[in-house]
């Protein structure tokens, strides 16, 4: 009984999916209307094309409008090449109005030879006039031409509608002209040479302080440093007096006794640095014992 009432179940499905799937058309196609139809039991409306809402026609009030899209920039103009010239290159202004004095720097390649060793880089304007430029070079080729360089140029005028083009030439290197020397004044001259370093210190120093002892408490507290103590940072690894050091070494081996007593004079001073710090001037006269050395 139940085995039946399953039979007489499932053949009622397959006659209903039987009437909708003769309802339904062939050929692979599907009417929308129709199948509608078949499902809701009526046919749906014809979908008119919807007008533009105000909401969607004006915009929402506190909202600006969109901008319009900016129009496509002109394709830049190649610049015509310059009979002549190693390269020509233009320069466009995409400012709103014209500019002047305008700094350029640019990288420029070079083939074998075309600018050689004895040549400098020069550059003009397409009227023809010379335009002073800079050329700093980075790299050349085997036989010594020019491969790269860095070129810097100042534009007097640069339009907003028009390019600026220039190109670049080889061109002979000018020797500088040989220096004058300049003709002394024949009057109104005051200079004097002075021959030993201490007519030198006496000249530079104020007057009250030239007759100063040196190394005296006098002349420490003129300087405004400690007794004993030179000037020039003297506590420093690089200061005045460490770059002294090796002179004075030098001159403690060479010149006799004169030399070694300035060299004992300037051990003698009452602030040094510490070379531990850095011992680039840590230089001693070879006569000097390593005793003497490690003594101080």
């Amino acid at each position: 009984m139940l085995l039946s009432r399953l039979t007489v179940f499932v053949l009622s499905l397959a006659l209903l999916g039987d009437v909708h799937a003769q309802a339904l058309p062939t050929g692979g196609g599907l009417d929308a209307a129709r199948v509608l139809e078949q499902r809701y039991g009526q046919a749906a409306p014809a979908k008119a094309d919807a007008a533009p809402s105000k909401a969607d026609a004006a915009p929402a009030k506190g909202r600006a409008a969109p901008a319009p899209a900016p129009a496509p920039a002109p394709a830049p103009v190649r610049a015509q090449a310059m009979p002549g010239a190693l390269a020509t290159i233009s320069f466009e202004n995409t400012g709103k109005q014209d500019q002047s004095d305008v700094p350029v720097t640019f990288g420029q390649v070079f083939g074998v030879g075309e600018l050689a060793s004895g040549e400098q880089l020069q550059a003009k304007l397409a009227g023809g006039s010379a335009l002073p430029l800079q050329a700093d070079v980075k790299a050349r080729h085997p036989d010594g031409s020019v491969r790269h360089a860095v070129v810097s140029l100042v534009l007097d005028r640069l339009a907003q509608d028009r390019p600026a083009v220039i190109g670049l030439f080889a061109a002979a290197s000018k020797a500088a002209p040989a220096a004058k020397p300049a003709a002394l004044p024949a009057k109104s001259l005051d200079a004097r040479f002075e021959a030993r370093i201490g007519q030198a210190f006496r000249a530079s120093m104020p007057e009250e302080a030239r007759d100063l002892p040196c190394e005296s408490a006098e002349m420490a507290a003129f300087l405004k440093v400690k007794p004993g103590q030179m000037t020039g940072y003297s506590d420093s690894v690089a200061g005045s007096p460490s770059n002294m050091q090796p002179a004075l070494a030098y001159a403690a081996d060479v010149l006799g006794e004169p030399g070694r007593k300035a060299w004992r004079q300037f051990m003698a001073r009452s602030v040094k640095p510490n070379y531990g710090e850095g011992a680039q001037f840590a230089i001693v006269p070879r006569a000097e014992s390593a005793e003497e050395v490690l003594q101080r």
